[in-house]
């Protein structure tokens, strides 16, 4: 992390490291950070778990959601094509852009170049309600429940309150704000064939003289059809 911050200029960092079966964080770190046995050594703006208390705009890694949702509800066909108009297109009186003009992409299209037109479009045959839907399935707008305080919920507002631009934006993640590691954790669902569940830091407590196990975690919950999970794999 520290190597990545530097090659990049960036002024703060943080990394998430989900085993995609089990829900279990092998890593989770941010930077710059501070010694919690002496927190007035660093300034104040330090003193926070990035991942898990900050929110950003996740931008275009939520468009495998746009789309598995879309595949799932039947509003999308694996081979069906896009029109992505060659780069600019006109939706609820805004113009969306791609950095790169495409004009008929298929799905897998879509996701290899990353088109915010084409995602977009499957949103809107989609629709607000069912995109917001699958989104809180996947995760985002509740916090993860990993236990860590100060996690943030991100920000999903509720479909009623979208317009169709918000429809189209909220589909290559703008508008929408999320933590790393309901990302990272979103991500695991497809991994893992279609199944969330929450996160878990801790294994085992190890007090002196015994071992004690941390209670089960709840039951995860089907996001995705196993076959449509592995379609989005591919």
């Amino acid at each position: 992390l520290e190597g990545a911050i530097a090659r990049n200029g960036a002024k703060a960092g943080s990394v998430v490291v989900v085993d995609p079966w089990t829900g279990r964080v092998l890593a989770l770190a941010s930077l710059p950070s501070f010694d919690p046995s002496n927190p007035g050594g660093s300034p104040s703006a330090n003193w926070r778990l990035r991942p898990v208390q900050d929110a950003l705009e996740p931008g275009s890694t939520v468009k495998p959601f746009t789309i598995a949702a879309a595949l799932a509800a039947g509003a999308l066909k694996p081979n069906q094509s896009i029109n992505c108009e060659n780069g600019v297109a006109r939706i609820g009186g805004r113009r969306l852009h791609d950095a790169h003009p495409y004009e008929w992409l298929t799905p897998t299209q879509v996701l290899a170049h990353s088109s915010n037109i084409g995602t977009a479009k499957i949103a809107l045959d989609l629709g607000k309600k069912d995109l917001y839907r699958a989104f809180r399935r996947f995760g985002f707008g509740e916090p993860t429940g990993i236990g860590v305080p100060g996690e943030t919920a991100g920000i999903l507002r509720h479909y009623r309150r979208w317009y169709e631009i918000d429809t189209a934006t909220i589909s290559f993640g703008h508008g929408v704000a999320v933590n790393l590691l309901q990302l990272a954790n979103a991500h695991r669902v497809i991994a893992s064939g279609g199944q969330w569940v929450s996160p878990r830091l801790v294994r085992t407590i190890e007090p002196v003289g015994r071992a004690a196990s941390v209670p089960p975690l709840p039951p995860g919950r089907r996001v995705l059809r196993a076959e449509t999970a592995e379609r989005v794999t591919r």
